[in-house]
């Protein structure tokens, strides 16, 4: 698949293959699990922020003044519930006091389509902030586009969604869908199946995260 300009994944080094082959490997357990998508997530984190508006500023040492970058913008986090969870504290780490807005989705398991249960964005003009829709797996991007069409509810024109594993059909719908809306994965796979699970993927996220089986 062609990427978009917009779509960024992490270079393949074998650091990120090492991290993924334990996400994906079946007899990894639940800590394991949470430990090495907590390492992902940081990765996947500093690629975003990295391309988020800054501008100097002044820091003080303590010995002396020195010049700094500071945020130009509030940011929101979106986490889509309940494995967008797994990405907020990464992006926590690195953006100053953010703002947390969950998202809760369910989908039709024939349809495929996403149902919203939970909607914790607020009811007012958010268009001077940068919002992180965060989704550990994007498979058919309906849950994305969703997101963002509650952000633009809001008022919201800064957007960005970053998760773990993409597929190409679902990032190729939410490119569609959403053009001008950035996209930071860690790695692409390589398709849906006929259940619209990601191929070859790493099984239910949210489940594998939290031991829920």
């Amino acid at each position: 698949m062609d990427l978009p300009d917009n779509v960024h994944v992490l270079p393949q080094t074998i650091a990120v293959q090492a991290l993924m082959d334990r996400l994906r490997n079946t007899f990894t357990e639940s800590d394991q699990f949470r430990a090495t998508a907590l390492r992902l997530g940081r990765l996947v984190a500093s690629s975003a922020v990295d391309e988020q508006p800054c501008e100097d500023g002044v820091i003080r040492t303590p010995v002396e003044e020195t010049r700094g970058l500071r945020f130009t913008k509030s940011v929101a986090l979106v986490p889509i519930l309940r494995a967008g969870n797994a990405l907020v504290d990464p992006f926590c780490e690195l953006l100053p006091n953010p703002r947390v807005w969950h998202v809760g989705m369910s989908r039709d398991h024939e349809t495929h389509r996403p149902s919203v249960y939970m909607n914790a964005i607020p009811k007012r003009d958010i268009g001077g902030m940068t919002c992180f829709i965060l989704d550990p797996m994007c498979a058919t991007g309906g849950s994305a586009v969703e997101a963002v069409r509650l952000l633009r509810e809001r008022g919201a024109k800064s957007i960005v969604f970053a998760g773990i594993v993409g597929a190409p059909e679902g990032v190729a719908h939410f490119q569609e869908a959403c053009p001008d809306v950035p996209v930071y994965l860690a790695v692409l796979d390589r398709c849906l199946n006929e259940n619209a699970y990601i191929l070859p993927g790493l099984g239910d996220f949210g489940d594998r995260y939290y031991n829920s089986f």
